[in-house]
């Protein structure tokens, strides 16, 4: 690791003058992600999952700031830490724990506590409430924080709905990669979801992010069965054999042009289709049809995370909290049964 603090000092701007308690300790926790002339935004946060003898702690951006391409081992990230002025390069060890995914639009990259001085880790809250008042912090092309007040308005699949009360349409920070944090007093300064510059309607007042309880779930998924190598942790979901088709087959999901997806369609007398998304670490379904198979079509569905202990219901959109037929709850629970047989990347 290599420190230097020769770059010019970033400054904490408050739109509007809105001030509030605890942006100071929220900024020794930002950091700016140097690459290629580039920059973007990224937290140092603390992640309530146990590795047996360490918890997690690291950086946690954008799968578009930083994509599974940049986080082999060995590989050097270039980290401005805005409080301390500090810049420090960080060479990714063997030890750490990585994991990278488009689907949700996350990475995360295990840090171990210590490795940086005067921070402090943002805490995270995975029980965001409709109504809860929070902020967007937004990092700007002229290098300097801001910041616009707003609430959550729903929750949407595995993303938190968000609006804000007032910002420039045109300044596209405010958008990618904004984080957001609960103003609530009982968790002040916590991080509860990472934007992902979709809206949700055609008048651009509701955005989406990244639900932080599922990026949690998500990582908790791998930790558990004990998946931690990057070789599994990072590449997308494993290439499917004949025999692996076959199966998906005849519990009732039919391919599409998307290798990740699939389909459980809907019947004569009134079941409705469910769609299907394969990643390395879970399975996602949704009832809502993508109107295309990009990845930027996809994440405007309001996919849930399927896991044992998450119900199987509908978030948002149509069929909020509506049950499936019972023929894909059955098969929901079967695709829990396989654990990672359909997923993850095979040990190289």
């Amino acid at each position: 690791m290599e420190n230097s603090t020769n770059n010019p000092k970033f400054d904490v701007e408050i739109n509007n003058n809105l001030t509030f308690p605890g942006i100071e300790k929220v900024s020794k926790a930002i950091c700016i992600i140097l690459s290629n002339n580039s920059h973007a935004l990224g937290f140092l946060v603390s992640l309530p999952i146990n590795l047996g003898d360490r918890y997690l702690y690291g950086l946690l951006t954008t799968n578009q700031n930083l994509s599974e391409n940049n986080l082999k081992i060995g590989n050097k990230l270039d980290l401005h830490l805005i409080n301390s002025n500090q810049k420090i390069t960080f060479i990714i060890p063997k030890s750490s724990f990585v994991f990278s995914c488009p689907f949700i639009d996350i990475t995360f990259v295990e840090i171990p506590i210590g490795t940086f001085k005067d921070i402090e880790y943002l805490r995270v809250w995975d029980e965001p409430i409709i109504g809860q008042k929070i902020y967007a912090l937004k990092y700007s092309n002229k290098d300097c924080l801001s910041y616009c007040e707003g609430s959550i308005s729903g929750f949407y699949g595995s993303n938190i709905v968000y609006d804000i009360d007032e910002y420039n349409n045109n300044d596209s920070t405010i958008f990618y990669g904004t984080a957001i944090i609960s103003l609530s007093k009982f968790c002040l300064g916590s991080l509860i979801s990472i934007d992902i510059g979709i809206f949700l309607d055609q008048n651009k007042k509701n955005k989406l992010s990244t639900n932080i309880n599922i990026i949690i779930n998500s990582i908790k998924g791998l930790v558990h069965k004990n998946i931690l190598l990057p070789l599994q942790t990072l590449p997308p979901a494993k290439n499917l054999s004949n025999d692996d088709l076959f199966k998906l087959q005849n519990i009732g999901l039919l391919e599409t042009e998307n290798p990740n997806i699939f389909i459980s369609p809907g019947t004569d007398d009134g079941i409705t289709p469910l769609w299907f998304y394969r990643t390395q670490y879970a399975w996602f379904w949704t009832p809502k049809e993508p109107e295309n198979y990009n990845i930027e079509e996809i994440k405007k569905c309001n996919w849930s995370l399927i896991q044992s202990n998450r119900p199987i219901t509908a978030v948002g959109g149509r069929y909020n909290n509506i049950m499936p037929a019972l023929r894909n709850i059955k098969l929901i629970k079967t695709l829990i049964k396989s654990g990672m047989s359909y997923l993850t990347p095979d040990n190289q």
